[in-house]
């Protein structure tokens, strides 16, 4: 028993020493290959393609790296110091496959951490990122090094003992920069309603625009810098290409007419400009920005051919960036819509026009209607500042689609004949909650012209230039301003049919109905009234003969 007992105990001796053997060999492993990379910040939905540019080299027994495996062309200038410059032209080189990596490993992120787990030990790595189609995020490329020692950018070639040094990975958070573009327009502003503030204007207004752009950040040696913008507006506005301007910081950059360049006072240039049909393009010089957010301003006139009511007169502004500054070239015309380097951001601005429309009668229970009224529309309340004049159709309607919101005030001009003209002047208030009326099939057109005897009445409405008619109160600058009256003013196909009772906003202030009477009336020829007044005549003119002859006999 004894022996047993002696033999157990030796067995036991025996099996913790091998026990102690095989730890020993595991402790004394000398690589460690495993890390994970991590890049924080990043959109859902995105793309991250990772370039594995240099591998580590180990020695046959694995416990030291003696150089690195390199794809041609990754050498930095300074190893332990890579530039941003550099890596965005290998990032750029390895996308457009003039350098080949060691490997690639694509992905689409799920949430907003990209991680990748390392197994083959050491290496550097390039990272590009791409936002997903919704997105107008931009990101920088990224390099990331997996290593036993040293900084996480520190790729010098010193030999390292990976039997003393954990292999540790790399966590960065992801560059990006998000453009923006913010258009506002400046004009008469009305804030009736539920629906929000409305710009609103007239025909000849002005309505000032100003577009402040936030720029995408591109490393500087990228190679695609596309930054270009574009606008054109609706029929109803008439754009000014003259007032087109760009201030960068405290400088204002003005367009050349000659050469469209966008020019300061001191002759640099920021970009050019192009006039399209009614609207306008920019190809900016992007490096000139010197990371600068831009503010575009400009001008447009409203013209009798904008859309009343809720539909507006839009016009919106759209900036074309690269999504991805290491592929593609720079556009420096209209990017195509399909470009896949090339992503938009766009921003529009509605202005609204107002119209108000009324009937004329006579005085009877029929309210008869009356053609060839003629009223003038002011915007002040002794009837000073013309607006429009209109006249009233074989319906008896007219309409004026010439204001924005505001008070304004209706004069009868010239009344139809037979009728004695309504000197009361009737003020209506033109916004959105009263503007409750919407007109189909109705047609309003006004002409201008410079020659006071063409015009409807002699009062002066606004000013022309270049065939564009501008309000009293806007009138451009130049030698070639006239001053602008109303030609006519038509308003066809209106009457009761035509006008239906809608919402706020639907574009018409239908007035009550404005009323004329008859002059009063001389007695018909033949009548009583006249057989009465020629008796007394004759009778007075034989009572003047009997009475002049009496004379002269007695003299």
């Amino acid at each position: 028993m004894k022996r047993i007992k002696k033999l157990a105990s030796m067995i036991v001796s025996l099996m913790m020493v091998l026990g102690m053997g095989i730890i020993n060999v595991n402790a004394a492993s000398p690589l460690d290959k495993t890390a994970t990379i991590t890049i924080q910040n990043v959109e859902k939905g995105s793309t991250v393609k990772l370039y594995k540019i240099w591998k580590a080299n180990y020695n046959a027994s694995g416990d030291s790296i003696t150089g690195w495996q390199k794809a041609e062309g990754t050498n930095f200038t300074d190893n332990s110091k890579p530039t941003a410059e550099e890596i965005t032209t290998m990032a750029a080189g390895l996308q457009a496959g003039t350098i080949t990596a060691l490997d690639t490993k694509e992905s689409t992120v799920s949430g907003t951490t990209y991680t990748y787990n390392v197994t083959d030990g050491a290496g550097a790595y390039i990272a590009v990122i791409t936002s997903p189609n919704n997105s107008d995020t931009v990101y920088n490329p990224i390099l990331l090094s997996v290593k036993y020692a040293g900084t996480s950018t520190d790729l010098s070639d010193a030999t390292i003992n990976t039997t003393s040094n954990y292999l540790y990975g790399a966590k960065t958070v992801a560059k990006s920069s998000k453009p923006e573009v913010k258009k506002e327009a400046e004009g008469t502003t009305d804030k009736s309603g539920t629906e929000g503030t409305h710009v609103t204007g007239g025909v000849g207004d002005v309505i000032k625009y100003t577009v402040d752009v936030t720029i995408p950040v591109y490393p500087s040696n990228a190679k695609n810098k596309t930054l270009y913008a574009a606008d054109n507006l609706t029929e109803g506005l008439t754009f000014k290409y003259e007032t087109l301007k760009v201030k960068v910081g405290e400088k204002t950059y003005s367009i050349d007419t000659d050469t469209n360049a966008l020019k300061d006072t001191g002759g640099e240039v920021i970009g050019t400009a192009k006039k399209t049909n009614n609207g306008f393009e920019i190809n900016f010089d992007y490096d000139k920005l010197d990371y600068i957010n831009p503010v575009v301003t400009y001008d447009a006139v409203i013209n009798n051919k904008a859309v009343i009511g809720r539909e507006g007169n839009d016009n919106t502004f759209t900036l074309y960036y690269a999504n991805n500054p290491t592929t593609g070239n720079t556009y420096t015309t209209l990017p195509p819509q399909d470009a896949e380097d090339v992503k938009t951001k766009k921003d529009e601005e509605k202005v609204y026009t107002y119209q108000i429309s009324f009937k004329k009668t006579d005085d009877s229970e029929e309210k008869n209607p009356l053609a060839g009224a003629v009223f003038g529309i002011y915007s002040d309340s002794g009837c000073k500042k013309l607006v429009d004049t209109v006249t009233t159709n074989e319906n008896g309607y007219a309409s004026s689609s010439q204001v924005g919101a505001g008070k304004y005030y209706v004069k009868e001009i010239t009344a139809p004949k037979g009728y004695t003209l309504n000197n009361e002047v009737f003020e209506v208030t033109s916004e959105w909650t009263s503007v409750t009326t919407k007109a189909t099939e109705e047609t309003v057109t006004t002409s201008y012209t410079s020659n006071v005897a063409e015009a409807t009445v002699d009062e002066q409405a606004g000013w022309l230039k270049d065939n564009i008619f501008y309000n009293l109160d806007n009138k451009p600058a130049g030698d070639d301003v006239v001053a602008a009256y109303v030609k006519d003013t038509t308003t066809t196909n209106a009457s009761t049919t035509t006008f239906a009772t809608n919402n706020p906003g639907s574009g018409v202030v239908m007035m009550a109905d404005i009323i004329n009477t008859k002059n009063p009336e001389l007695p018909s020829t033949g009548g009583m009234g006249t057989v009465i007044f020629t008796v007394l005549g004759a009778g007075l003119i034989t009572l003047a003969v009997v009475l002049k002859l009496t004379r002269k006999k007695r003299s």
